[in-house]
């Protein structure tokens, strides 16, 4: 603890800062599941919020400022790309001129999609501010510090579609082994789980005895509320198959290992309602925060450390 926290923290230390750190969690969740939220309170939500919970759509070529030897070819830059999307027409034109321009062919012909406004860094403000305000078929040349980018924008839209929840048993390839030795672990874990009574209670335990990944495996493996885009294609295109079914099993290979993969069910709500909700919660807490602070003395003992 020392090592990591310094030399004041101690055991009891810790351990009084996480009591008083669950006593917090539990009271804000007390809080809010004693607000009821009614129907008209998360399309209002959604109206309020709608910046942060729609997900956009779009292509984007990338023209770097500098070439591989590291000389500066701004304007060079500028020019192909204003090129571009001078010539770009619809969708198809800038799927057929995507290899021209950039130089390799690539199957995505720079689709991005599902993507949240709160995702793109302030590094790319002009490329948030076009997508911000763009309708479908709008197209612009914009610029970050280190490139500038041919954009065709193809839509935004309200993510109308169920999140999914899966646990998942990670196991790395073994030091001196393949990634073939992790896809064996994670199948006979399956085995062991299907010998054992299949149950998720099960796939939980052994989640927690045997995943190698030390962030979920505590929580015996669960990955809530996944959207699209969140996870690799072959892992998204299972978990959002129309013929899953909660107690569905399957090994999945990964960079470095394998994944057993459990799929618990969709939520009840929609992606959009999930966020709504929890912006509500925000706001619940913040009020709550506020009064708080303006009823009561607060002294920060922590100002003078930033």
């Amino acid at each position: 603890l020392a090592a990591a926290f310094g030399s004041s923290v101690t055991r009891a230390t810790m351990q009084s800062a996480l009591e008083r750190y669950t006593l917090g969690e539990q009271w804000s969740r007390r809080l809010v599941e004693a607000v009821p939220f009614e129907d008209t309170d998360y399309v209002n939500g959604y109206l309020e919020w709608q910046q942060q919970i729609d997900v956009f759509s779009y292509r984007i070529l990338s023209f770097p400022f500098a070439d591989e030897a590291g000389l500066d070819v701004t304007a060079a830059a500028r020019e192909k790309a204003r090129e571009m999307v001078d010539k770009v027409t619809d969708e198809e034109s800038f799927v057929a001129l995507y290899p021209a321009y950039a130089g390799t062919a690539d199957e995505t012909a720079g689709l991005v999609e599902n993507l949240y406004l709160n995702e793109i860094s302030d590094q790319n403000a002009e490329l948030k501010a076009f997508l911000a305000e763009a309708s479908a078929g709008d197209k612009l040349v914009v610029e970050s510090g280190v490139a500038c980018y041919a954009v065709y924008f193809r839509e935004r839209r309200r993510p109308d579609y169920f999140p999914v929840s899966v646990r998942a048993i990670a196991f790395a390839a073994p030091e001196g082994g393949t990634q073939a030795d992790a896809v064996k672990k994670a199948q006979d874990l399956l085995d062991e789980w299907r010998a054992g009574g299949k149950s998720e209670e099960l796939f939980s335990r052994l989640a927690r005895e045997k995943s190698e990944d030390t962030q979920t495996a505590s929580d015996g493996g669960l990955i809530s509320d996944i959207v699209l885009s969140q996870m690799t294609p072959p892992i998204e295109a299972w978990c959002f198959d129309k013929v899953r079914q909660p107690g569905d099993v399957t090994v999945m290979e990964v960079p470095e290992g394998a994944l057993a993969l459990y799929f618990v069910g969709k939520n009840e709500r929609t992606v959009w309602e999930v966020s709504v909700k929890a912006l509500l919660e925000k706001t619940v807490l913040d009020d709550y925060i506020a009064k708080t602070i303006k009823n009561y003395p607060v002294i920060d003992l922590f100002s003078d450390m930033w």
